[in-house]
């Protein structure tokens, strides 16, 4: 191994960095695997704690997109962990798979080698987006409801007042960590398995430096491997190197993963233009049928958990002696809201446009001058206003995609590196 960064030998055969270390400790242990210990020969890994973050995450375009789940295949190489990834990306696999076995009888490969290397098994890959932002959303609630003082229990009796109290709480949340799912999926919260792409044939702790080194990077079968995997499609991951991605748009990848697919239907083949229009779908798509949902859903959560208030101790028992007091319930579902519900009017649509925008502003830190924001609001308002006098699918999804066209510009200033870069030293997340 070539010191080129001139770090202590001892330091590039035994490095130690963990996720406990303090911050100068992780600091300097971090940059010694990125910079040192990491064989620096290409190929090249794939970094995506420092450069490559958004891959599979974003389109050409800078959309923020998910898999769709029709074109999600079972990895026949993962045993009994049943495992899915996209289905070119599954093709590509078990072509790397077979190749792999041949090198293992013609003993291309040393014998004594780290057998995951050698007979390759997909132990983990897709770990959909979609639930871990239901379950995100949840656990949004779960927060709020917990932190509920007297006061406003009492003050919550309708859905229009519950919005008063849940709109700035959102607001509040998203200087953190991002509310709307365009976001969420580039934040350091979404796991980094939930683009399809990627198949790990281990599950060793990804924080562990020294087990990299010693089952990994020091392996002499580790160079055959990450050269092979290039020939097949896949790219090493940089910082879990038991982690097999699929090197986008490569000649290897198109011939061993895309050659021979064309889409079910119509035929459509497969290229650098049209691979994520064909595979993926845009999240700002949905964010509008998102956002409605955490709000009504949030609202039937509470009146179902905590359905009386009193003006003196707040949610009440309906056993108690004292003359309980209903919250009003609402009858609506985001579908019905949709479809211009009775109730739709609870919840007025500038409101709600006005949320969205305002979240995605606070999400990526506010990068719109205020004159700019309300311009947005406005003009925003008005496309609505000029395709439907009630809420749709479309017309709100003609908003979310004006809306994302401004800040999807955004995705790499300065905001959302905090955004995507917060919490991403827990290194298990990988």
């Amino acid at each position: 191994m070539a010191n080129t960064f001139n770090y202590p030998i001892g330091d590039l055969v035994s490095p130690k960095g963990k996720n406990d270390l303090g911050a100068l400790g992780g600091f300097y242990q971090r940059s010694l695997y990125k910079e040192g210990v990491y064989p620096q020969a290409r190929p090249i890994g794939l970094d995506v704690w420092h450069d490559k973050f958004l891959y599979g995450r974003i389109d050409q375009n800078q959309n923020t997109v998910v898999p769709r789940l029709i074109n999600m295949k079972a990895i026949p190489s993962s045993g009994p962990a049943n495992v899915m990834a996209l289905n070119v990306v599954v093709a590509a696999f078990e072509k790397f798979v077979r190749h792999m076995q041949k090198a293992t009888w013609v003993r291309a490969v040393v014998p004594q080698g780290n057998p995951a290397m050698m007979n390759l098994e997909a132990v983990r890959a897709y770990e959909s987006p979609n639930a871990s932002y239901s379950q995100f959303t949840q656990n949004l609630f779960n927060a709020f409801l917990r932190n509920l003082s007297g006061t406003q229990k009492f003050a919550i009796r309708d859905f229009p007042s519950f919005l008063k109290f849940y709109r700035p709480y959102l607001l509040n949340v998203a200087q953190a960590t991002p509310i709307t799912k365009t976001n969420y999926i580039l934040s350091s919260q979404a796991s980094l398995m939930g683009s399809g792409l990627s198949i790990s044939i281990s599950n060793l702790d990804a924080s562990n430096d020294a087990v990299k080194y010693k089952k990994f990077l020091s392996d002499p079968n580790f160079e055959f491997f990450r050269r092979c995997a290039k020939k097949y499609g896949f790219v090493v991951n940089k910082n879990a190197p038991w982690i097999l991605t699929a090197d986008l748009f490569t000649e290897a990848f198109l011939a061993t993963g895309t050659s021979g697919y064309a889409v079910p239907g119509t035929g459509t083949t497969v290229n650098k233009n049209n691979f994520f229009d064909i595979f993926y779908t845009k999240t700002y798509t949905t964010d509008f049928v998102d956002l409605v949902r955490i709000l009504l859903n949030s609202y039937h959560q509470l009146v179902a958990k905590a359905p009386y208030y009193d003006d003196e101790v707040g949610t009440v028992d309906s056993k108690c002696s004292i003359a309980a007091k209903p919250r009003v319930p609402l009858e609506m579902k985001e579908s019905e809201y949709m479809e211009g519900h009775p109730s739709a009017s609870l919840l007025p649509i500038k409101l709600l446009i006005d949320l969205y925008i305002d979240l995605r502003q606070v999400e990526v830190q506010s990068p719109l001058s205020p004159h700019h924001l309300r311009s947005l609001k406005q003009e925003s308002y008005d496309l609505f206003s000029l395709i439907a006098g009630a809420p749709t699918s479309l017309s709100l999804g003609t908003v979310a995609h004006y809306v994302n066209l401004v800040y999807r510009q955004y995705i790499y200033g300065p905001g959302a590196v905090v955004m995507q870069t917060r919490e991403r030293l827990d290194r298990k997340s990988t």
